[in-house]
């Protein structure tokens, strides 16, 4: 199955898996509307979709409404980030991605520092 998202209606992604979080993941055949579940499909960047956006089958031409009106989360503490050793950069790196696909909330971009080198400028939400 094929599916895209309401508010990216130019990507269509191949369903690999779906399942149940109970607490471990389970896999099922399929989730109907209203159910809370995982969904492999191969995005490759977080920031490719918006969380809690309207999933739907690909080239489904039905008037499709979405099940609720979805913006993007604008961070409002910010931080630099920077390595202690310039040789860490890569490291550090990973370990940045690695944070923004579990929070998808969390925005980088790189930043430079004439003191501190290269590093990032990263967003949270806060409050």
């Amino acid at each position: 199955m094929s599916v895209q998202f309401f508010n990216d209606k130019e990507r269509v992604y191949n369903v690999r898996q779906v399942g149940f979080l109970h607490p471990e993941m389970v896999p099922c055949e399929s989730l109907t509307t209203g159910q809370v579940g995982y969904m492999y499909c191969g995005i490759k960047s977080p920031k490719d979709i918006i969380v809690g956006d309207t999933i739907f089958e690909a080239g489904n031409k039905i008037d499709l409404q979405p099940f609720m009106s979805i913006n993007r989360i604008k961070p409002t503490v910010y931080a630099g980030l920077f390595p202690t050793e310039s040789s860490e950069f890569e490291r550090l790196n990973k370990a940045v991605e690695n944070l923004c696909l579990n929070d998808s909330s969390v925005e980088i971009e790189t930043d430079s520092s004439a003191i501190f080198g290269q590093g990032w400028r990263v967003g949270f939400i806060g409050k």
